[in-house]
């Protein structure tokens, strides 16, 4: 409340009246969660639409770039890790990487030596890295995100050479705790992992600023990737994902959804193609529903024809 009043309060007027947010942090403001203060100006409500980026410069040039349609996904490389030593296994990054090869085409499982370096990161429209980071403040390049290779071995890729790299993907989500994380350089934001792919070229970047209950990480991803696949630009899909774990009594606690930030282009869309058996599923759903609607209008109809 207090940083509201200190910050917000002189905008109030306008944040009312406008939905989109873009947040453009210096110093220790790029800790901020913003979405956590903004919820102030409407109590129990999340309506605005945050988006972060370290300079306005940046977010024009990575809209020119943009042609404002649905970008293919035709490939999305999804990764996780076994954990390295003292860093713990990630049950839900493996449910993530699990759910996103059941629910879309496409995806390809990084559980085997697909990562052997950041030139395998390469070719893909959307990269998911379900895995612990590693993030170091006195040397920001050094961060780095934990992959599993060959023979289940873990191979650090560090934010220097992903900064190197010449990506394609079009969105990157860092599902990993704190990967929004870095060192703070004033006038250049927080240098480390978000960056780091922003600077390889992917527009878009899904991180959080603080460790995230393993649960709900999983619920937040499911539901983003939901939103996306619905058409929502990723900024929109990932407010929705804030609200869904807000109205929830186990994750309604800000520490479990107010962390998920989005830098770079928010507004980005991609298009997700769902997997075939899940559009039949829906429709013979839907048939039933329509059979049972049709059975109790007849039996209905009937019983009144007796009653006459």
């Amino acid at each position: 409340r207090t940083l509201w009043e200190l910050l917000l309060r002189p905008a109030a007027v306008t944040l009312g009246t406008n939905r989109q947010v873009v947040f453009c942090p210096d110093d220790e403001l790029n800790r901020l969660p913003l979405s956590l203060l903004l919820r102030s100006v409407a109590p129990g409500e999340l309506r605005h639409v945050v988006q972060r980026t370290p300079s306005a410069s940046i977010l024009v040039r990575l809209r020119a770039a943009d042609q404002r349609g649905r970008f293919p996904v035709r490939r999305l490389l999804a990764v996780t890790g076994d954990g390295a030593a003292g860093d713990g296994v990630l049950a839900a990054a493996a449910r993530e990487v699990t759910w996103l090869g059941r629910r879309f085409t496409g995806v390809v499982n990084g559980l085997a030596d697909t990562v052997a370096s950041v030139d395998a990161l390469v070719g893909f429209d959307l990269i998911h890295l379900a895995s612990h980071v590693r993030v170091s403040d006195e040397f920001p390049w050094r961060s780095s995100v934990l992959v599993r290779t060959t023979g289940g071995r873990q191979r650090a890729l560090a934010a220097a050479d992903i900064a190197r790299g010449r990506l394609t993907a079009e969105l990157t989500v860092l599902a990993g705790c704190e990967s929004a994380g870095g060192k703070i350089v004033r006038g250049e934001g927080v240098m480390g992992l978000g960056s780091a792919f922003i600077a390889a070229g992917s527009p878009a970047v899904v991180a959080s600023l603080w460790p995230v209950d393993d649960a709900a990480t999983y619920r937040f991803m499911r539901s983003l990737y939901c939103g996306l696949a619905e058409g929502a630009t990723v900024a929109d899909a990932c407010q929705a994902a804030q609200t869904e774990l807000a109205d929830q009594i186990r994750f309604q606690a800000p520490r479990h959804w107010a962390g998920f930030v989005v830098i770079g282009d928010g507004g980005r869309r991609l298009a997700l193609p769902r997997r075939h058996g899940l559009v039949v599923w829906q429709a013979l759903l839907l048939v039933g529903v329509i059979l049972l609607s049709a059975a109790v209008f007849l039996n209905r109809a009937q019983a009144k024809g007796k009653s006459l």
